[in-house]
């Protein structure tokens, strides 16, 4: 089974990156062997910025 995974950022609390990460962990506790693609979505001028530097 192959799962993608695209969240946001929680407002004022959350990274979308650690939501992502907080995602992918869970998935994996169901199913280790799950294909995960995470994809965290970054907003706004600095989610620009740092997606277009990875």
């Amino acid at each position: 089974m192959k799962i993608v995974m695209v969240p946001s950022g929680f407002k004022e609390c959350l990274e979308a990156e650690d939501v992502a990460l907080a995602m992918e962990r869970g998935a994996r506790r169901f199913d280790p062997s799950v294909d995960i693609d995470v994809i965290p979505m970054m907003m706004g001028e600095k989610g620009l910025r740092r997606r277009s530097l990875t």
